[in-house]
């Protein structure tokens, strides 16, 4: 049987392909190391390799994430123990400062190792890894703590509420505590707020702030320098806001970790969690530099010799104003005395500068014998009413004292307008009080804004007396001496400070001489703070653990799919080397089988 030329040609050829086509298979297998370079290769092993492959990918990802979180946890770890030894030192200097054996000056220079501390911690609270912020939660690009107490930029709505409106801040927060500011929609009156809060001495205050219109054009400031203002969103009333005050810049947010397809661990610590939270809910404060910071004020501010001693405002005072209250003196005769003050004069009335104005002129009526008005011994006060509402006609009045103080009010002829007297012994001496004031709220005063100031103080039979001033300027040029005389005590206003009607000042130096009280009350405080952060360093110390123990699993797991990989997928470079080998030379014999057979003879021609 004779072959087609044609024919021959067709089967050499499919003979070379099919070798060519195993060379570049062997080629690939060489070069890549797998068996399966496509499901065609082997579709039932191919199927097990993706599936082996795409776990490995998986494993790899779990180890990044593995990594990251050691590193984080590892950091945290050296962290905790920094502070350990941070708050160690703390202890070590509260237990020397609450002997008797240091004296003020020891203390005082013990307040600024407890800055030092502070700045420390603050250090720590900010460490880094790859430029992320490691205790801000998952504000990682900024500083978990600020170096001064900063005012949040908008206040976070409570739960439920239904308004739109958005409350913003800003300010310079002159405090010295973090706080938690309560900002209400008035019931009745639109863009009004109700403002609470716990100051720097634990007290709780409230004010009321109006707000003129939308936008920061119309800020007002609610306290210690806090400035708020609104956007044009709605305010429901009685629904409130927290304005938050603080060091603390980053959030208490998780941060997680895959440890498995289900399985997630937290790697992350918030500062909230190893200083605890900042503000007063009304029980102290509980964050550890908030209590270095007052521990700080008070071992500043120990022992019985100041160039002057700051009178403590009032509860009730605008707590807008900044003026402050400074009086000189002897720290034994300062504490007999026990000064009280009272910005305006000794009739004071809370009813309104307009309503105020319809009544002048208070005298002691001649009847009066003196001593302290009570209900046995009542004082009558004699004053000029101007008739402006009408029931009765203007002239002279009279109202019965039978009490002092701001608790006690007494109510005048029309307007519903009542008075209260300073708490102090009264004598006729002829003296004529006013209710009103050209002194202007909020302002400094000055020649041009002149402001009054009642005073009193116990006097050597314990007897409280009573005493007024007029300043028209503030800072130690315009110092006046209080009564009694010869007592050596003055009374200067803060520099530039700012007052109002009825600001009520108590000196009962309880600001002073209390370092080594403060430092006593620290030691269980520090220990409470120490075992927070002991607590935290060996919950990381377990995550680390846990994370080590994971490593290994995972190590095992790789292990396991590469050997099935290999096994499904590796090659044999020898193997693959010999018949490649192989492969080569049966190319190249086919190449000279075809040549020979192909060539032609005289049988052609036959």
């Amino acid at each position: 049987m004779r072959v087609s030329q044609m024919t021959f040609y067709r089967t050499s050829s499919a003979q070379l392909m099919r070798i060519q086509t195993e060379l570049s298979r062997l080629n690939n297998q060489a070069a890549t190391g797998d068996i399966i370079s496509k499901p065609s290769d082997a579709p039932v092993s191919s199927i097990t390799v993706q599936s082996a492959t795409v776990q490995l990918q998986e494993l790899d990802q779990y180890a990044i994430d593995l990594e990251h979180a050691k590193s984080w946890l590892s950091q945290a770890t050296s962290d905790f123990s920094q502070l350990d030894s941070l708050i160690q030192q703390a202890l070590t200097l509260a237990e020397q400062m609450s002997t008797g054996t240091m004296d003020s000056s020891n203390r005082q220079v013990a307040a600024e190792k407890v800055q030092g501390l502070i700045g420390d911690i603050i250090l720590i609270c900010n460490n880094e890894i790859s430029g992320s912020h490691i205790y801000a939660g998952t504000r990682t690009d900024q500083s978990a703590v600020s170096s001064s107490l900063k005012v949040d930029d908008i206040a976070t709505p409570a739960s439920g509420n239904t308004g739109t409106g958005n409350i913003y801040a800003f300010g310079d927060y002159s405090g010295l505590m973090s706080r938690d500011i309560t900002i209400t929609a008035d019931a009745t009156v639109a863009n009004r707020f109700q403002v609470s809060y716990v100051d720097d001495f634990g007290r709780q205050r409230t004010n009321t702030v109006d707000l003129a219109g939308e936008g920061v054009g119309n800020a007002v400031e609610i306290c210690d320098g806090v400035m708020i203002y609104i956007d044009s969103g709605s305010f429901t009333p009685g629904e409130s806001y927290t304005l938050g005050v603080g060091r603390q810049q980053g959030n208490t947010s998780d941060l997680l970790v895959n440890l498995s397809t289900d399985n997630r661990m937290d790697y992350n610590y918030t500062v909230d969690q190893f200083l605890g939270a900042e503000g007063n809910s009304g029980d102290g404060w509980t964050n550890l530099l908030d209590i270095l910071s007052q521990w700080s004020y008070y071992l500043e501010r120990d022992g019985q010799d100041h160039d002057y001693y700051e009178a403590m405002p009032g509860v009730g005072n605008d707590p807008t104003n900044s003026g402050a209250f400074q009086v000189s003196g002897d720290w034994d005769t300062l504490s007999a005395r026990q000064y009280e003050f009272n910005v305006g004069g000794p009739i004071t009335s809370d009813a309104d500068a307009a309503d105020r104005a319809h009544f002048s002129n208070f005298t002691i009526d001649a009847s009066w014998g003196g001593g302290v008005p009570s209900a046995d011994n009542p004082m009558i006060v004699n004053y000029e009413y101007d008739g402006a509402y009408g029931g009765m006609p203007a002239g002279t009045y009279q109202v019965t004292i039978t009490d002092v103080g701001d608790d006690a009010s007494f109510a005048l002829v029309e307007g519903g307008v009542e008075i209260s007297l300073a708490d102090c012994a009264y004598e006729n001496t002829g003296q004529t009080w006013q209710i009103t004031s050209s002194f202007q709220d909020g302002q400094t005063p000055s020649p041009s804004n002149p402001m009054e100031v009642t005073y009193t103080y116990l006097d050597d039979s314990g007897v409280r007396r009573m005493g007024t001033l007029t300043f028209d300027g503030t800072g130690s040029t315009n110092a006046a001496n209080l009564e009694p005389s010869g007592s050596g005590v003055s009374l200067t206003l803060s520099e530039d400070g700012a007052f109002a009607l009825g600001d009520r000042f108590d000196l009962t130096l309880e600001q002073y001489n209390q370092g080594q009280t403060k430092s006593q009350e620290m030691l269980e405080t520090l220990k409470t703070s120490l075992t927070t952060v002991l607590q935290c360093e060996a919950d990381a110390g377990a995550k680390l653990n846990r994370l080590e123990v994971r490593y290994s699993f995972f190590e095992e797991d790789v292990l396991r799919l590469d050997d099935r990989l290999q096994a499904l997928n590796g090659v044999d470079i020898a193997t693959v080397t010999a018949e490649w080998q192989l492969q080569k030379i049966m190319y190249q014999a086919a190449l000279k089988a075809t040549a020979m057979v192909s060539s032609t003879s005289l049988a052609d021609y036959i």
